[in-house]
């Protein structure tokens, strides 16, 4: 599994360096854009099942009869780069395959090519509980605080932009 992730990451990092340079986190600040080269370290894509982070994710509370996010066990997340981040999301939630598109200033673009699971399939709630999770996740990245999701709406999703706030009554 760690020689999969680790040669998914070459990869990725292979095909993204279409301008001969790595933009780190620090020129994203700088110039306020940065693309899908977002550099990966070796300890970030060596990430196997076992020092995998833990996620934001939606639970279902058996006490309260409700649905509530439920943060991360550990730090892990926080030290996360972008690339890094949309692969794990990718791996938890393998019907709904996110694609980073760039980051500018506090918001980050992801696409999701093929949406008909989320937007048709998962139902509102479904849907809705991959948006918080989603957008919980990467706001843990340095800077961010807005997701801009660009997929086909549907019955239960629309694209848009997004932030923690759209997400309060699971809090």
């Amino acid at each position: 599994m760690k020689n999969k992730i680790l040669l998914f990451a070459i990869v990725l990092f292979a095909i993204s360096c279409n301008s001969g340079t790595d933009k780190t986190h620090k020129d994203v600040m700088d110039d306020g854009i940065m693309d899908i080269s977002d550099s990966l370290t070796t300890e970030q894509s060596e990430l196997g099942a076992s020092n995998k982070p833990s996620l934001w994710t939606v639970e279902f509370e058996n006490n309260t009869n409700t649905e509530k996010l439920k943060e991360p066990t550990d730090d892990q997340v926080k030290s996360l780069s972008a690339a890094d981040m949309i692969t794990i999301l990718n791996d938890n939630f393998k019907d709904v395959q996110l694609e980073m598109e760039k980051i500018s200033n506090d918001t980050i673009f992801v696409n999701i090519p093929e949406s008909t699971k989320l937007t048709q399939q998962m139902g509102s709630t479904g849907a809705y509980n991959y948006m918080a999770a989603a957008v919980f996740n990467l706001t843990e990245l340095d800077h961010i605080k807005f997701v801009k999701f660009n997929f086909k709406q549907g019955d239960h999703s629309s694209p848009g932009v997004y932030s923690r706030e759209d997400f309060k009554q699971l809090r």
